[in-house]
């Protein structure tokens, strides 16, 4: 049978133990996850585009995010609605992401024909066009060098108001500095 500890023994842990194990966590913990935390890869945002079981309504999720500044983020949209809002082929021309290009359902592509479109991913002022076809997971990658909000909408007509509520095919992305 165990003795209890006693009272130089608990102070010695106390005293001598407990603050060299406090240290070493946070030894270790510096060297996991070093200060100024160091992004050695591509961020990485997902969203994705279904349809609102409350309003009965397609939308983003989420309509609002933040990326940081100056770094190669990438996107990956899936999109489970299966319906084309087609536009005119200028809208099927990616625009605005690094190398000008998407990848739709694994294959790399630089435009489709508007009549695939079923959403946008558009931030004008950005000149970002990505085009979505429907039930579909495009990936791209963009780099926003200036901090500050900038408006992103759908420009496929999919529903008059989903394209008008704020929050279902219109948001805002923050980048951060």
């Amino acid at each position: 049978m165990k003795r209890p500890l006693g009272f130089k023994e608990r102070a010695f842990i106390v005293v001598i133990i407990f603050p060299i194990a406090l240290i070493a966590g946070a030894i270790l913990t510096e060297v996991a996850e070093p200060q100024g935390h160091v992004i050695t890869s591509s961020p990485h945002l997902y969203l994705t585009i279904g349809f609102n079981f409350t309003t009965g309504l397609d939308q983003y999720f989420p309509a609002n995010f933040t990326i940081p500044a100056d770094l190669n983020v990438v996107f990956t949209i899936t999109n489970y609605d299966n319906a084309t809002n087609p536009l005119s082929d200028q809208f099927g021309i990616v625009t605005g992401t690094v190398g000008g290009t998407a990848t739709i359902d694994g294959q790399t592509v630089n435009k489709i024909p508007g009549s695939r479109i079923s959403h946008t991913f558009s931030i004008l002022p950005l000149g970002v066009n990505v085009p979505i076809p429907g039930r579909s997971t495009v990936t791209f990658t963009l780099i926003v060098e200036q901090a500050g909000s900038f408006h992103w909408n759908c420009m496929a007509p999919c529903d008059p108001e989903s394209m008008s509520t704020p929050g279902f095919m219109q948001g805002t992305m923050t980048v951060g500095a």
